[in-house]
């Protein structure tokens, strides 16, 4: 038994530290993609770059105001209002940077290379048709390559399939709109390294002083995504995890080792012992007429139950019903069932011993 309770201790101690290993440390300053984190997929270099090249950045839960003039989405968990107000916006005359792939404001799709939907890799520029002639290569980190939307101008190929590009622009009414394979080439991490700063000041900065809105995520409750879609993939592996440690103890603890066990079970007293061990202790402490009234009692119950009559019937009738189905006397039962005061302790010894007879009799009279 000691080796089990080690056993499970260990177990438990063990997916404690996976799940400390799956989720990592804390994150430091937010969730991915967030212009206000300093974490490594955080996106607050970019809005420092940003104010330093002399863009007013503004960081903004609501839809761009009149005299934005670009409006970046990192991560698509708008509501519905925000971005049919941001379709609307764009139609005016704004310039609209779509960072998600999986954005509803996407219009193409991801297309298949080698290594899967999402891959590490590089692009190669630069993309002069697009104004982008300065970025001769970006770091595109772990993102998608999309289709060329209809209309559209494609920059920075896949090396593998020249249909994919990673980034495309079309105009939509009086505005534009930039649609990348994914953020990280904007993150904390990735922005420093080839040509990813000079593409995110391009896009982001069209002119000196220009007024640009990062969109941070609508409100709890605004957004059309499931609990389950909004949580990151660690997250995800340690409820998974919680819920396979929960499996493995409830398994463990509910294992049964060797045959079932018999349990002894307490004395069971016949009806008749223990009325008469009842009367016996009343008697002991003196009380004559208690002992013979709990006594005449048991008798009247054990008939009542015997004949299938009413524990509350009266003594003359259960005598009647026994002597009739028994052939016992009916006046001596009758004595014996109804409450009369003793005399003597010997009374009530003959009182038992009679009341003992009498159930012999009845038990095997004539049923």
């Amino acid at each position: 038994m000691k080796q089990r309770h080690v056993l499970f201790w260990v177990l438990l101690v063990g997916a404690a530290l996976a799940i400390g290993l799956v989720a990592g440390p804390p994150a430091n300053g937010g969730p991915a993609l967030d212009p206000r984190s300093t974490a490594a997929d955080g996106t607050k270099a970019l809005v420092l770059l940003l104010g330093q090249l002399g863009a007013q950045v503004q960081l903004s839960a609501q839809p761009p105001p009149a005299g934005t003039d670009v409006a970046v989405v990192l991560v698509d968990q708008l509501s519905d209002d925000r971005r049919q107000a941001l379709a609307a916006w764009l139609e005016q005359g704004g310039t609209l940077v779509v960072a998600d792939p999986r954005s509803d404001l996407q219009r193409s799709a991801p297309v298949r290379r080698s290594g899967g939907y999402v891959a590490d890799g590089s692009a190669i520029g630069p993309c002069p048709s697009a104004g982008l002639g300065d970025v001769g290569r970006i770091d595109t980190g772990r993102s998608y390559f999309l289709a060329l939307p209809a209309g559209a101008t494609g920059c920075f190929a896949s090396g593998e399939d020249p249909r994919a590009y990673f980034l495309s622009t079309v105009r939509v009414g009086r505005g534009r709109l930039w649609l990348t394979g994914g953020a990280a080439p904007f993150t904390n991490s990735l922005l420093g390294k080839a040509d990813n700063s000079v593409l995110a000041s391009d896009l982001l900065l069209p002119r000196p002083g220009a007024k640009v809105e990062v969109l941070l995520r609508s409100p709890v409750g605004g957004g059309h995504r499931s609990i389950w879609q909004l949580l990151n993939r660690p997250t995800k592996l340690v409820l998974f995890e919680l819920m396979l440690a929960f499996a493995v103890v409830a398994l463990w603890r509910g294992r049964r080792f060797g045959a079932p066990v018999e349990e002894s079970q307490p004395v069971q007293l016949a009806g008749s012992e223990l009325i008469g061990a009842v009367g016996d202790l009343q008697a002991r402490a003196g009380h004559r007429d208690a002992a013979a009234a709990s006594l005449r009692r048991g008798l009247r119950r054990w008939l009542a139950q015997r004949f299938g009559l009413a524990i509350t019937a009266a003594p003359d009738n259960l005598a009647d019903v026994a002597s009739a189905r028994t052939g016992v006397d009916r006046a001596s039962l009758l004595a014996l069932l109804e409450d009369q005061p003793l005399g003597s302790e010997g009374e009530l010894v003959e009182l038992a011993q009679s009341i003992e007879h009498a159930r012999e009799e009845v038990a095997h009279g004539r049923v």
